[in-house]
């Protein structure tokens, strides 16, 4: 099963990847779905994919508009989570 997302803008994109980042995410999931005009990509992490020193940022994040998800997070050593 091949699944792609495509034709995804970039301006956005790279906006939202470097504003987590200086919030200390080092790690992200990429989510996807299939839109008329372009496709859609939700950006996930958890607490535990952030540098220790600014896991306190986590929290303050649902405030600045960021959704809270509850759930696991990603387990790159689990087969089923990368299928």
């Amino acid at each position: 099963m091949n699944n792609i997302v495509r034709k995804i803008p970039l301006d956005g994109l790279i906006d939202h990847l470097v504003e987590i980042y200086q919030l200390g995410v080092n790690f992200i999931d990429i989510q996807g779905e299939q839109g008329e005009e372009y496709d859609l990509i939700n950006i996930l992490f958890a607490k535990e994919y952030m540098e220790e020193e600014f896991q306190d940022n986590f929290d303050h994040m649902v405030e600045e508009g960021f959704t809270e998800i509850e759930g696991e997070s990603f387990d790159p050593n689990n087969i089923d989570d990368i299928i």
